[in-house]
């Protein structure tokens, strides 16, 4: 359990600041926590997060709650987030246990279109809502990413992995950044076929436009054209 801290022992002070629940380990930090902070981070251009911030995502309270408390008592809060300058040991892993159910990710050789969409979607939205990605893409055996999973379950699964222990949790987010590396690579891969099939098109349409010679001539570039649209715009 995260420790409880009072500013003072008199009751008065207690009363003032209420008890404060600081975690002192990595297994009192969620992965809702760890990418409230990701995201804290990926927002500062300088890879600098204040103590105040910091300390308002793990203690569970307010930016104005934090910058009311005296600096003696932020630095005895402080000393107790030491094991942060630690990464948690893992290895990474497609499956996760959670009360008896079983939570595998679904690797790109089994991705629907609809999942990838979504991801993609929230990857480019926010790239550290962990919860959110591994609730789209580790399921249990036998589930479905469709409609009735989005709106039956999807919100309780993010809640489910927002709550879980970093790491418990960080096996299958190694994996997923793995994973996701992967896709990367494949979606850019997609995307310079994309650029290059759109500078033909404009290349045709450019000789299109000149016109010029017999009009037999211009029949297999403008089939060429609508076949290269049809491609473009189903990728």
């Amino acid at each position: 359990m995260p420790k409880t801290i009072f500013k003072k022992k008199k009751k008065e002070d207690r009363d003032h600041f209420g008890s404060w629940n600081v975690p002192t380990s990595w297994e009192q930090v969620t992965l809702g926590q760890l990418a409230d902070i990701e995201r804290l981070y990926d927002g500062d251009a300088a890879g600098n997060v204040s103590g105040v911030n910091l300390l308002s995502v793990l203690c569970g309270k307010s930016v104005d709650e934090v910058m009311a408390l005296p600096l003696e008592f932020v630095d005895i809060l402080m000393t107790h987030l030491v094991f942060l300058a630690t990464e948690p040991q893992h290895e990474p892993a497609a499956s996760i246990t959670v009360d008896g159910e079983t939570y595998t990710i679904n690797v790109k050789e089994k991705l629907k279109f609809g999942e990838y969409v979504d991801f993609d979607s929230l990857m480019k939205s926010n790239k550290c809502d962990y919860p959110s990605m591994l609730a789209i893409l580790a399921r249990k055996p036998g589930e479905e990413y469709n409609s009735d999973f989005i709106a039956n379950v999807f919100p309780s699964r993010v809640e489910m992995f927002r709550k879980m222990p970093v790491p418990r949790a960080l096996p299958l987010i190694s994996f997923f950044l793995q994973w996701s590396a992967n896709l990367l690579q494949l979606s850019r891969s997609c995307s310079l076929v994309k650029d290059q099939l759109n500078r033909e098109v404009e290349n045709i349409e450019d000789s299109l436009g000149r016109g010029g010679g017999p009009r037999w001539r211009l029949t297999l570039p403008r089939r060429k054209l609508r076949k290269l649209k049809k491609l473009i715009a189903s990728t």
